[in-house]
């Protein structure tokens, strides 16, 4: 009995997929190359050392660790990225609501 081959051959009927541009909702995924450096890793983790639960949940009540270092104010607008000072550390869906918020913040301003 004849066997199929085990990948299947190129089909040029269809059409390969074409990169599509950023729609607006996907702007957070523009960062600035600062998170890549060494230096940002390691001030990250001295901080997730320093403080390893989240810090909106303890004001809660609740223990969850923290994964991410957020910029308690935003480097954007002008505080300096690299301060020790200005880092807490938060877990996910708290670092999510907190951008959220700044971002509706942000939009409203520039209105």
């Amino acid at each position: 009995m004849p066997t199929l081959p085990s990948k299947s051959p190129a089909r040029p009927w269809i059409p390969k997929a074409q990169p599509t541009a950023r729609k607006p909702y996907q702007r957070h995924a523009e960062r600035t190359p600062l998170y890549d450096s060494p230096r940002w890793r390691a001030l990250r983790l001295a901080q997730l050392r320093k403080e390893p639960c989240c810090r909106a949940c303890a004001q809660k009540k609740r223990v969850t660790p923290a994964v991410v270092a957020d910029h308690i104010r935003p480097y954007r607008d002008g505080s300096d990225f690299f301060d020790a000072t200005n880092l807490q550390s938060l877990c996910t869906p708290c670092h999510a609501r907190k951008s959220a918020k700044e971002g509706h913040v942000r939009r409203k301003n520039t209105v």
